[in-house]
């Protein structure tokens, strides 16, 4: 079995690539989703573009942050009975909340590089 990091891989074309190779020698695909739920979107569209989908992992450290869910806007919910919902709008499907993003940045960074 095969487990990506589709956010640390690359990308969502190159965790497709990794996840394509991989079933070249019939491994399934797992994604690992210690993720922001931006993250999570994405490596969903990722796993419903492969043919060797076995399975996606949920957030289990999403309890940790409480404005996690915050950081997306969506018309529906993501998470219903403990699975994943691959939204189906524009792009991915959802829109950064950049106000909860702003409102948390880290001290000394700005917002995808407005200050440079």
């Amino acid at each position: 079995m095969l487990q990506v990091d589709v956010s640390s891989t690359g990308g969502m074309l190159e965790a497709k690539r990794i996840a394509d190779i991989a079933d070249l020698y019939y491994m399934p695909f797992v994604a690992h989703n210690i993720t922001s739920p931006l993250g999570m979107v994405a490596a969903g569209h990722v796993c419903a573009a492969v043919r060797n989908h076995y399975t996606m992992e949920l957030p289990c450290h999403s309890d940790q942050v409480a404005w996690q869910w915050d950081l997306v806007l969506s018309d529906s919910e993501l998470i219903v009975d403990g699975r994943f919902v691959l939204p189906s709008g524009l792009g991915l499907g959802v829109e950064l909340n950049e106000y909860v993003a702003r409102r948390h940045l880290k001290e000394g960074y700005d917002f995808f590089g407005e200050g440079l």
